[in-house]
């Protein structure tokens, strides 16, 4: 035995080695990677591209298997459709106690699924009316592997054991690394979401009526609006580099830790570098924000995924936190201009709040989503800086 510690999707891409059986032992973890995103610490190893990786590592002849406690059967007609869509081929179900169909809304049971090269243990159940596994003596040569053909007689102890067939249902989504929602029944901002974005929303929205009063050409009023969009810009940059990681190194604590540290040295070396610079001009920062955010947007989150570990760390914060100090930068610049800082810095982290609200969305529109939303919401950040401008006083 060989043990690595490693996060699973960046093993599978480093290594060449390739296995007799892969096994996802009860992966679930039931704890979300962080509050700034809503992901489970295990939800990139589900998705195609993850159990890609998993075909590509297993011999010839060889076998995936997962098994866990699922309590949807829409959550195993996922992980069904998944596999089958991966390896080419409908893999093998079978749920503890026995069950012959998995239903949508049924409990999904303990269940074992098996992909790969699964046509030997299909033919021999299809051999036989179902096979039997004694519980009530240990193994031996007569039956090396446990399993009977008959049920036991008597007050024995057995189990039955045999395939289940799994009901889809319509337009079931398969996850990605874009979509990695393994237990989000489709795209949607779930109900109990949509309630906690009203109150808050609704509480911000209160406390925020009495400055919202100003008259259309009053250039303070656009100021507001400018920093409402850098802050709620900047929270979205958060989310994404806090997913890029989780990707790239794990759902660590360690790793969270170290994406907002870096979030924060960027932060304050954005302001610095404003202090430094003097009124020099914005816009080559601008088209450093503009140029790292679309890179986000067309560069897959697992590009980076196998290469050498130093070099994955550059690239990964290039990629990742780049945008964050360029708009470090445009923020300090803003910031530093204000006659009203106090009042500027509390429009910006309303926006900070909104755009940890708009985070909800990647339930629907996928992380991608959030890359393009960002880029919207600089876009207009920019062409309000132009609006500020111009309706300032001569």
């Amino acid at each position: 035995m060989t043990v690595h510690l490693d996060d699973g999707r960046n093993f599978l891409r480093s290594s060449d080695r390739r296995y007799d059986l892969i096994v996802y032992a009860l992966v679930d973890s039931l704890v979300l990677h962080s509050s700034y995103s809503n992901l489970r610490l295990e939800s990139f190893l589900f998705t195609r591209e993850a159990l890609a990786d998993v075909r590509r590592h297993l011999k010839p002849g060889g076998l995936f298997a997962m098994y866990n406690f699922f309590r949807q059967g829409w959550i195993v007609a996922r992980l069904d459709q998944t596999l089958e869509e991966v390896f080419g081929a409908k893999p093998l179900v079978f749920v503890l106690p026995y069950r012959r169909e998995v239903t949508i809304e049924s409990d999904g049971g303990f269940t074992v699924i098996l992909a790969g090269d699964t046509e030997p243990i299909r033919e021999a159940f299809r051999a036989a009316a179902g096979y039997w596994v004694r519980w009530d003596r240990p193994l031996g040569p007569a039956t090396p592997d446990g399993f009977h053909a008959e049920p036991p007689s008597g007050d024995r102890a057995g189990q039955r054991i045999g395939p289940a067939s799994v009901e889809r249902p319509p337009g079931l989504r398969t996850p990605t690394d874009d979509w990695p929602h393994l237990y989000l029944r489709r795209p949607m901002i779930p109900p109990i979401s949509i309630r906690a974005l009203l109150v808050m929303g609704g509480i911000g929205i209160l406390l925020l009526a009495p400055r919202l009063r100003r008259t259309a050409g009053d250039p303070h009023r656009a100021r507001s609006a400018l920093m409402f969009l850098l802050g709620g810009g900047f929270m979205l940059l958060e989310t994404r580099a806090v997913v890029q990681f989780a990707l790239l190194f794990g759902g660590t604590w360690s790793v969270n830790a170290l994406v907002f540290l870096a979030i924060l040295v960027l932060a304050l070396a954005a302001s610095l570098l404003v202090l430094r610079l003097g009124p020099a001009p914005a816009a080559p920062y601008w088209i450093g924000l503009f140029l790292s955010l679309t890179l986000n947007v067309v560069v897959p989150l697992d590009t980076l995924l196998g290469i050498g570990w130093r070099t994955q760390v550059v690239l990964a914060s290039l990629l990742a936190l780049g945008p964050v100090f360029f708009a470090g930068v445009v923020f300090a610049r803003q910031f530093r201009d204000s006659e009203t800082p106090e009042e500027d810095f509390g429009w910006n982290v309303a926006g900070a709040m909104a755009g940890g609200l708009v985070e909800y969305g990647s339930m629907l529109l996928g992380f991608r989503g959030l890359a393009l939303f960002a880029l919207a919401t600089y876009t207009i950040a920019a062409l309000t800086v132009r609006g500020f401008r111009t309706a300032l006083p001569t």
